[in-house]
């Protein structure tokens, strides 16, 4: 449940907060940077910031994507998030979306990635207004509430 609840988290966190940076962001733990460097290695341009649940958010670029790492107050990793095309998906997922989706918009797409989990969370906008779905790459897809 935590697992599920957390991933919720960062996936709100990541389609309401695009890279932007914090003013009012304390220093980068170094326990956080060591984990960091662990994870990714040495890049460069890394934008720190706070983001929901006491987490530290670091949005780096890496072979051409804008990735956005999770780091909890002990500095470990959480996961990463990356935005996808619909044509990136899974085919199983990518076809349930167009089926459930029929006269919806697709807003953004979001690729979580934990150690014990990968998820997809998609936005949806229609006349009634916006919903988000989460889906897995063999297809399952359910509605959730961030």
């Amino acid at each position: 449940m935590k697992t599920i609840l957390l991933a919720s988290v960062l996936a709100l966190a990541t389609f309401t907060v695009t890279a932007k940076s914090n003013n009012s962001f304390k220093k980068v733990s170094y326990s956080t940077l060591k984990s960091f460097q662990q994870q990714f290695g040495e890049v460069e341009n890394v934008a720190w910031s706070s983001a929901a649940d006491h987490m530290t958010r670091a949005t780096f670029t890496s072979e051409g994507e804008t990735v956005t790492a999770f780091f909890n107050n002990e500095g470990e990793f959480v996961a990463t998030t990356v935005n996808r095309a619909i044509d990136e998906l899974p085919l199983k997922l990518r076809n349930n979306i167009k089926g459930y989706a029929k006269d919806a918009q697709v807003v953004e797409i979001v690729e979580l990635q934990g150690d014990t989990e990968q998820a997809y969370f998609v936005k949806l906008r229609t006349d009634a207004g916006e919903k988000i779905l989460k889906g897995y790459s063999n297809g399952y897809l359910r509605p959730t509430s961030l």
